[in-house]
């Protein structure tokens, strides 16, 4: 069996447990670095909304893995089917106009996916909106916002912009460590057990650490599209007046978080140039990757710049 029949395999199992009341359509589903991968589109008959789900990749011709692929897409689709009854409904703009957000991409990675959705430019990268949504288990749930959304919700194109620049920092507020103090801080580390000798070495190796190398992340406190936080207003004056800093060289890692340095430590500052001209972010997954490049931050003009 070859994936295309594994995918209408899936197609038939999801409609057997669906019913009739539903449409369950072949359609192709394309992640934000612009690959096309096979999915189902899922939808209440009569409804405004889909859901298009991937099917998950091919495993066997079994009658046990058909069905839990299946079992899988029916569970996400009941999750997400839970907006509606609830309090976010994306058929309906007023219950979700304050889950608008922004999110920073890589403009030469997402070429024809640009072409799809609302977004402008700015320096190498492309600015795109989103709906961000959370459940009871504060799972994130989101959708990225098409120029159909638009026309679906009668809303113009700046709507949208005022929406996100306003919600994000409410949504995804801005969080910057030292990176010696990122690891301890991390949600994993949480349940770990530290006895008081440790944590007064660890601290002792934070204040250490700052002097010898000031280097910063960034992100956001869900650890989430972290490089966004560069559009809040005012957030990078306000760090550097808290550091006495002039001016910062900022290297993204990814779309979830990026590195800040002082540009007065030349010594780094060229290291971290090196770094970016060598790829230093293709550990990360293609959809998460930003650019190479490397920026730099004046205080005194508030203007941020590809150096």
């Amino acid at each position: 069996m070859n994936e295309t029949e594994w995918v209408l395999k899936v197609q038939e199992e999801v409609k057997k447990r669906l019913g009739t009341t539903y449409d369950v359509d072949l359609g192709n589903l394309r992640n934000t670095a612009g690959f096309y991968m096979q999915g189902l589109i899922l939808r209440k008959k009569g409804a405004p909304v889909s859901l298009t789900v991937e099917v998950p990749a091919w495993a066997s011709c079994s009658e046990r893995t058909v069905g839990k692929a299946a079992d899988l897409i029916v569970a996400l689709f009941y999750k997400e089917r839970s907006f509606n009854k609830g309090m976010w409904d994306p058929g309906d703009f007023s219950t979700i106009k304050h889950r608008i957000a922004q999110r920073i991409i890589s403009t030469r990675e997402n070429k024809e996916l640009l072409e799809e959705v609302p977004h402008f430019n700015f320096l190498d990268w492309s600015i795109v909106s989103y709906i961000y949504l959370t459940d009871e288990e504060e799972n994130v749930w989101t959708a990225l916002i098409r120029w159909e959304h638009l026309r679906f919700w009668g809303i113009t194109e700046q709507q949208i912009w005022t929406l996100a620049r306003e919600n994000t920092p409410t949504l995804l507020p801005a969080c910057i460590r030292h990176i010696s103090e990122w690891e301890d801080s991390h949600p994993g580390r949480k349940n770990v057990e530290t006895d008081q000798e440790e944590l007064a070495r660890r601290e002792r190796f934070t204040e250490e650490s700052k002097e010898v190398l000031p280097l910063y992340l960034l992100s956001s406190e869900q650890g989430i599209y972290g490089a966004s936080c560069l559009l809040y207003d005012n957030l990078l004056r306000r760090f550097c007046e808290e550091k006495g800093y002039n001016s910062l060289l900022i290297l993204p890692h990814s779309a979830h978080e990026v590195f800040l340095l002082p540009e007065e430590k030349e010594f780094y500052a060229a290291y971290l140039k090196k770094a970016a001209m060598r790829g230093f972010n293709r550990e990360n997954w293609r959809e998460e990757r930003l650019t190479n490049s490397l920026y730099r931050y004046e205080r005194e003009k508030g203007r941020l710049t590809i150096c």
